[in-house]
């Protein structure tokens, strides 16, 4: 696709381009029993849904730092600066009413990347939503991932709050 993240597999045979895209087909690669995309196809529909939820968010947050029109970076500051408390508020309704179950799923992997990185663009994102604070607190210390975390990405601005 000529584009930033793409990933080559089987000798260059598939090239797939998209976050998403590759998060998905990553999830599907596993074993059977080891796929952490949903047990269903309710589950796997959520999932996406997450996911791509989670990408909206992503752009709302860093699609601004990257504005070099002073006029237009401030309507999406302000864009941003009015939409994020809702949008946090409806993660974090979700999260509740979900449970969190004990299993990890490929979108709180999106989940948890996409709030470090707007967390770095606005250190105090989490203040105010306790319960998604949490989350993102234990996302970040699964052991399968919490060494790579730790040497990879920047600090959780909630951990030091």
């Amino acid at each position: 696709m000529g584009q930033v993240p793409y990933l080559e597999v089987d000798d260059g045979k598939l090239s797939i381009g998209q976050t998403l895209a590759i998060c998905r087909y990553l999830a599907k690669s596993l074993k059977a029993s080891d796929y952490f995309g949903g047990a269903t196809k309710s589950d796997a529909a959520k999932c996406d849904m997450y996911a791509e939820t989670f990408m909206d968010f992503f752009t709302l947050g860093v699609e601004r730092i990257f504005e070099s029109d002073p006029d237009i970076k401030a309507k999406k500051d302000e864009k941003f600066e009015a939409q994020f408390p809702i949008r946090l508020k409806t993660f974090e309704e979700h999260l509740k009413k979900n449970g969190g179950e004990n299993f990890v799923l490929w979108c709180d992997l999106v989940a948890v990347a996409v709030l470090s990185m707007v967390e770095e663009t606005k250190a105090d994102l989490l203040q105010g939503f306790p319960d998604l604070r949490n989350y993102y607190t234990n996302m970040r210390n699964l052991p399968e991932i919490k060494d790579y975390v730790a040497q990879s990405w920047p600090p959780a601005a909630s951990d030091e709050a």
